[in-house]
């Protein structure tokens, strides 16, 4: 199994759940090499638990870099059936205020040429599975992330292709995962991050439930799905503040939660949108 994204972050949990799982050799790409301050630690807790770890120093981004993985792998008889590619972090800039090309150079070098050059050469079978692991705020949007936006929106369109082409893949977008017990290392947002969240309705995903959805997506070949963990009672009305939206149409609760504070708001009994 390869994943992307190096060894800190969601990665560390993915990891040990692939190792329970069963996993024979789990191959980490990481820009620090096996040198890196969290790879040690992940890589002794891996291999207690029955799996061989490799932490590669190669950017998947990099043609060249690729390349040399797959020629090494080939050395090794290893052969890759599943790659997770993990999101990324992204450029924090409104999308209006970018130049074509460098939405162009960031969408290539963070997140679609990554990816398609992982799923092109490491040999995948049509059986084999990619799993692209996106962001929520490609679904819903956020101010600050278009290019991250967009990048994630091109890891959508990689599933759907490997899907018309008869290969197994899914695209899922999370929600933050509450990494406080030190899986984030040098990847884990500042406190204040996840409280903003927390405050728009946002908590952060238990890794543990993450993976469990995870497990279930795969089981039922769910191909694009959203996992976050949502307080649909402050989020939709948050979401909702300066229009209406039909994003969210289908989700009962939201609906709910939207019509309870604009009839809140306008019935004088609360402080309205503005």
């Amino acid at each position: 199994m390869l994943v992307t994204g190096g060894t800190g972050g969601p990665v560390a949990p993915l990891a040990r759940w692939l190792a329970e799982g069963g996993a024979e050799h789990i191959v980490l790409l990481d820009s620090s090499g096996p040198e890196g301050p969290a790879a040690a630690p992940l890589v002794a807790e891996l291999t207690e638990l029955g799996s061989e770890v490799t932490v590669a120093d190669r950017d998947p981004a990099d043609p060249a870099d690729v390349e040399a993985l797959v020629a090494w792998l080939a050395r090794k008889e290893v052969r890759i059936g599943t790659v997770v590619h993990t999101s990324m972090s992204g450029e924090l800039a409104p999308l209006a205020e970018l130049t074509g090309g460098q939405l162009a150079a960031a969408v290539g070098a963070d997140q679609a040429v990554a990816a398609r050059h992982l799923a092109e050469r490491c040999g995948l079978r049509p059986e084999d599975t990619v799993v692209y692991c996106a962001s929520a705020a490609a679904v819903w949007g956020s101010r600050d992330h278009g290019v991250y936006c967009a990048a994630n929106a091109c890891l959508d369109a990689l599933a759907q292709r490997r899907r018309a082409d008869g290969g197994h893949a899914v695209s899922i977008a999370w929600g933050l995962w509450d990494l406080a017990d030190g899986d984030g290392g040098a990847d884990a947002l500042p406190g204040a991050d996840l409280e903003r969240s927390r405050r728009q309705g946002l908590p952060p995903l238990d890794p543990g439930a993450a993976l469990t959805a995870l497990r279930r997506i795969l089981d039922r070949g769910d191909p694009d799905t959203v996992v976050a963990d949502v307080a649909w009672d402050t989020f939709a009305p948050l979401f909702e503040l300066a229009r209406a939206s039909r994003l969210l149409d289908g989700v009962p609760a939201a609906r709910r939660a939207a019509a309870e504070a604009h009839e809140h708001g306008a019935d004088g009994t609360g402080d309205g949108a503005g």
